[in-house]
């Protein structure tokens, strides 16, 4: 498979002059520039140890991390520390002059990336951090006990060892894999696509809870990740499903690209199961209304009628009072 089959192709450009001599602005094709500022990002993976406290306690822990990451996922806005494709030299002299020659191409590989967020209430991203970090290391003793996991043996039996749900303890519990992508402005096609491997958050930014009377502000933190990042064709066709899936109109979950048909969740409540509609004069005023024609029974009706679309049959009680 040939490289960056899976990313947006690239417009052939040779059939125009750019800004070689006379720029032609009359053909604005050959301006179609990158834009930034369409990135996302998906937890592939979360670490085995927390996974398994999220289960087996669902009225704290679950809450706890699947907040988390849906914060991470959902707010995203996105993410520093990606370094650029570099080379070294080798020399090249006879003595008097020199030449330097490629002689080495370095990716990056350990990896330092950031992610900021506004905290919410409750502090879910700040107190995740802290749970994931001393669940690794005990800040007192430096002892790994994934709160509690390690000692954990649902048959009883601590000599039972092979059903324990976390036997030992080791690096492959305590990682994230995520997927790193931007697309173009129509979200449809990838620009670059990265995945990000052995994925571990390094600080809880617990200084947000410094204050001064009088004080009253947002609290924004910073996610600091250390990574492994990896780029290739197998990652470009992985984010590419994703992004197909993101954006597929039969899936519940997708990510609505048009808002002049978002069907906004108060929508929802302004009829209620009957029918009737919620509004304040509906449920207040016309009442009253229709109590002062005389009738005690009255009640303001305005359901919408099978062959009305804009009017409203307005029943102020009954058709004698009308």
């Amino acid at each position: 498979m040939a490289l960056f089959s899976n990313l947006k192709k690239c417009d052939d450009l040779r059939q125009y002059n750019l800004m070689y001599g006379v720029t032609d602005f009359s053909e604005l094709e050959q301006f179609n520039m990158y834009e930034s500022g369409y990135q996302f990002l998906k937890v592939i993976q979360i670490p085995k140890f927390i996974e398994e406290l999220a289960k087996h306690n669902t009225a704290v822990y679950e809450p706890l991390v699947y907040n988390f990451v849906h914060i991470i996922e959902h707010e995203f806005k996105g993410l520093d520390g990606l370094d650029n494709l570099t080379s070294d030299t080798l020399e090249i002299n006879d003595g008097i002059s020199t030449i330097n020659v490629i002689g080495k191409v370095t990716e990056q590989s350990a990896a330092t990336v950031s992610m900021r967020f506004q905290e919410k209430k409750g502090s879910p991203i700040t107190r995740f951090i802290r749970f994931y970090l001393t669940g690794i290391r005990d800040p007192k003793t430096q002892v790994k006990t994934y709160h509690g996991m390690l000692d954990y043996y649902p048959s009883g039996d601590k000599s039972d060892t092979k059903n324990a749900l976390m036997s030992t303890a080791g690096f492959e519990n305590e990682v994230f894999t995520f997927l790193y992508f931007v697309t173009d402005p129509t979200m449809r096609e990838l620009e670059a696509a990265y995945m990000l491997l052995a994925a571990q958050p390094t600080e809880a930014e617990e200084n947000i809870y410094n204050g001064e009377k009088g004080s009253i502000e947002f609290k924004e933190v910073t996610v600091s990740v250390n990574c492994f990042p990896v780029r290739n064709n197998q990652v470009d066709i992985a984010a590419k499903s994703i992004l197909d899936w993101m954006i597929d109109t039969q899936n519940a979950v997708r990510f609505v690209k048009n808002s002049s048909n978002y069907k906004y969740a108060k929508l929802t409540e302004i009829t209620d199961k009957s029918g009737n509609y919620n509004t304040y004069d509906a449920q207040y005023l016309g009442n009253e209304r229709a109590q002062s024609s005389g009738d005690k029974n009255a009640k303001y009706d305005v359901n919408l009628k099978d062959n009305q679309q804009e009017t409203l049959d307005l029943d102020f009680g009954t058709e004698n009072n009308r």
